[in-house]
């Protein structure tokens, strides 16, 4: 392995299997890997890898509006912030989020501590990092 190099883990249970709701440790560019791969329906250079009914699904809400996520909704794994927009989040503990805004074909991926709200982070990319990205 070279020297400073990142390596991508999921952390696994005491049984040896893979969590499926947190501990998945990625870098940047392989969250925007993942984003681009939604954004595309599941189509990863030319291939459909997921299909695209999934893809739907995952962001379909399975909760009722939460009050103090902004009134966010939750699907498989992934925050809906804005259901007109179709625009959503994988957020992580401790600040890691992956953002997608689907109506604008946009990725943003966050790897770093990040506290002291799960919001802030949205809060962030809506107000500052999309808005110069739009430009």
């Amino acid at each position: 392995m070279k020297k400073n190099s990142k390596q991508n883990i999921w952390l696994c249970d005491l049984v040896n299997v893979a969590t499926a709701g947190y501990g998945l440790c990625l870098s940047a560019k392989d969250m925007v890997k993942i984003g681009n791969l939604c954004l595309d329906k599941g189509i990863y250079q030319e291939k459909q890898i997921i299909s695209t009914k999934w893809i739907e699904e995952i962001v379909e809400p399975t909760s009722c509006p939460l009050e103090r996520f902004q009134n966010s909704q939750y699907g498989y794994l992934w925050w809906i912030l804005d259901t007109q927009k179709n625009i959503y989040a994988a957020i992580g503990d401790s600040g890691n989020i992956l953002y997608l805004d689907s109506e604008n074909k946009v990725v943003i991926a966050i790897t770093s501590y990040f506290k002291p709200s799960v919001l802030d982070r949205v809060n962030l990319i809506e107000e500052y990092i999309k808005p110069l990205i739009l430009e």
